[in-house]
């Protein structure tokens, strides 16, 4: 990632949890402890069921008046739901605040130029107002700001940045499980030929889910986003 590379993450969404309550009704439920989250320090974290099956994963960044959770925007309804299954008598307020805010990634090095910013995950720091922070799973994925959307391009233009395609920063990978045996079918082939060379073979590791571009478009055998390839022109 280059120094002047601004990345707006369109695929992100912003919850604001406010209250008196706010603190203690996210320590009770998801899987980090907020009592780490403060003005310079950020968590990455998740939403369980009570037998331990993942729901949801966010980050969690200080609010004056409570906390930011940066996460799908695409799951953000189900999330504000899930919440609100748990809210009962809590002191607290859900407010979907996408429409005003844009999650924004930019390089270390950028975020470390600003306010003589640490260099560790979870780092944060105030930039007119808004949050940035190291990602906290890996530095290497840059550092991330949850931005408001009246003031996004005079802090690019403040900090000399050079807005990019979010495609450019997102992986595409595949994830395998290595012990999963299988008999590969051609009726699982879903390209127009309808047929593998390698029908009725026995395979030990198979891919369970492939990632493009941030986006998962297959688990468990299933393609579950529409197709976007576009062929070749020569």
């Amino acid at each position: 990632m280059k120094k002047d590379q601004i990345f707006l993450l369109k695929d992100r969404g912003v919850l604001l949890i406010t209250g008196p309550d706010s603190k203690d009704f996210l320590q009770n439920l998801v899987s980090n402890d907020v009592n780490k989250v403060t003005d310079t320090q950020s968590c990455f974290s998740s939403l369980l069921t009570p037998q331990g099956k993942y729901l949801f994963d966010f980050m969690i960044v200080k609010h004056k008046d409570g906390y930011f959770l940066d996460c799908e925007l695409n799951q953000i309804n189900g999330l504000i739901n899930r919440l609100g299954v748990y809210k009962l008598n809590s002191k607290i307020e859900i407010t979907n605040l996408s429409h005003k805010f844009q999650v924004t990634v930019i390089s270390n090095e950028k975020f470390l130029s600003i306010n003589n910013s640490k260099n560790h995950e979870g780092a944060t720091i105030t930039y007119r107002e808004d949050p940035f922070f190291i990602d906290p799973r890996n530095k290497k994925l840059g550092a991330r700001g949850i931005v408001n959307l009246e003031k996004i391009y005079l802090s690019i233009k403040k900090l000399e940045l050079k807005p990019e395609d979010s495609k450019n920063y997102y992986a595409d990978l595949t994830i395998v499980d290595m012990n999963k045996e299988v008999l590969i079918k051609d009726e699982w082939i879903e390209s127009k030929c309808g047929w593998t060379p390698f029908n009725n073979y026995k395979v030990k590791g198979f891919p369970v889910a492939t990632i493009v571009n941030g986006e998962i478009v297959m688990e468990n055998s299933k393609i579950i986003s529409p197709a976007k390839g576009k062929p070749l022109n020569f």
